[in-house]
C-alpha cells in the first residue's frame, strides 16, 4: 500500500500473497478501495489462456473493492462487493458490467499498449460509487510482464491558508484565544480538516474545518508566543510552513505576544 508519489513495481500476483498494490484512501474511506494485480499465464491463470488465446501475456487486473456491500451477489444490492475494472471495453467489443453475454478478454486488462493509466478523469476512472474522487491513481502503466511498473500518485492539493489570534491582535491578556482560520483548495479536492500546535511538535487531534476554534496559549512568564495550524484535503496533502514576522509591542508586563504561523506540507500520518 504506496503511501506517497513514486514508481511503484509490481510481481505476479500468485507469486505471494502480498504481491496485490492497494489503493486506499483512508481520509475519504476505508472500506472501499481498489486492489492492482499482475495476472500472468501461470500457475491458476493458465486456465485464463483457453478464454484470451495463446496470445494473452497478462496484465494489471484492477478490483473495485467495497467491503460495506457484504456480498458478491450479482444484482444484490446497488452494486457488487468486488468488481472488475475493464481497462478498454471499445476494444473488448463489449462490456462484463452491463452484458450477460460478455466475458473477458485480453482488454480487460491494463497494460502500455491498451491502457496504461487509472486516475480521476480517465475510463475507467479510479473513483467510489457515489463519484467522489478517490485521488489515488497509477499511470505510465508498463507492458505486461513478470514485473510490471507503473507511476502513483497522490491526488488533490495542499491547502492555502491563514490563521490569525483574535481576529489579528497582536498581543493579548489572556492564554484563552479564539483562532480565526481561512483555507481553500483547489477543485475537485476538498478541504478536510485541521490541527494546532504550540510549538511545531506536539499537536492535536485532526478535527473537521471549520472557520474559528477555542485555543489556549502555553502558560508561563509574559513574551513571545507561536501558534501553527496544519490543513488538510481530502487527498491526506498537508499546508506548506509559511512563517510571517513576528509582532512585538512592549504594552505592559501582563501581556503576552503572539507569532502566528501557517504549515503546509506533504501528506503526514498521526
Amino acid at each position: 500500500m504506496p503511501t506517497s508519489t513514486g514508481s511503484v513495481s509490481i510481481e505476479g500476483s500468485l507469486a505471494s500473497a502480498n504481491n496485490a498494490l492497494k489503493l486506499i484512501n483512508p481520509f475519504i474511506s476505508s472500506s472501499e478501495y481498489f486492489l492492482a494485480e499482475n495476472r500472468r499465464p501461470q500457475g491458476w491463470d493458465l486456465g485464463i489462456s483457453n478464454q484470451f488465446g495463446a496470445g494473452w501475456t497478462g496484465g494489471l487486473l484492477i478490483l473495485h473493492v467495497d467491503n460495506a456491500m457484504g456480498t458478491n451477489q450479482h444484482g444484490a444490492t446497488a452494486h457488487q462487493g468486488v468488481v472488475v475494472e475493464l481497462a478498454n471495453t471499445t476494444a473488448m467489443g463489449c462490456n462484463m458490467l452491463t452484458s450477460k453475454t460478455c466475458y473477458g478478454k485480453q482488454q480487460t486488462f491494463f497494460y502500455s499498449s491498451n491502457n496504461s493509466s487509472y486516475n480521476s478523469s480517465t475510463t475507467p476512472a479510479s473513483k467510489y460509487y457515489n463519484g467522489t474522487p478517490s485521488f489515488r491513481a497509477l499511470d505510465n502503466i508498463s507492458a505486461s510482464g513478470d514485473a510490471m511498473t507503473a507511476t502513483f500518485s497522490i491526488g488533490g492539493t495542499a491547502p492555502v491558508g491563514s490563521i490569525k489570534v483574535n481576529s489579528g491582535s497582536i498581543y493579548t491578556s489572556s492564554t484563552s484565544v479564539t483562532l480565526n482560520l481561512s483555507a481553500v483548495v483547489a477543485a475537485p479536492s476538498t478541504l478536510k480538516d485541521m490541527c494546532f500546535s504550540n510549538d511545531g511538535s506536539t499537536w492535536s487531534t485532526w478535527e473537521a474545518y471549520k472557520t474559528t476554534k477555542a485555543w489556549s496559549l502555553d502558560a508561563g512568564s509574559d513574551g513571545n508566543r507561536t501558534v501553527m495550524v496544519k490543513y488538510r484535503d481530502a487527498g491526506g496533502n498537508e499546508s506548506i510552513l509559511m512563517a510571517p514576522p513576528l509582532h512585538w509591542t512592549p504594552r505592559g508586563p501582563q501581556r503576552l505576544l503572539l507569532q502566528t504561523a501557517v504549515l503546509v506540507g506533504p501528506p503526514r500520518h498521526q
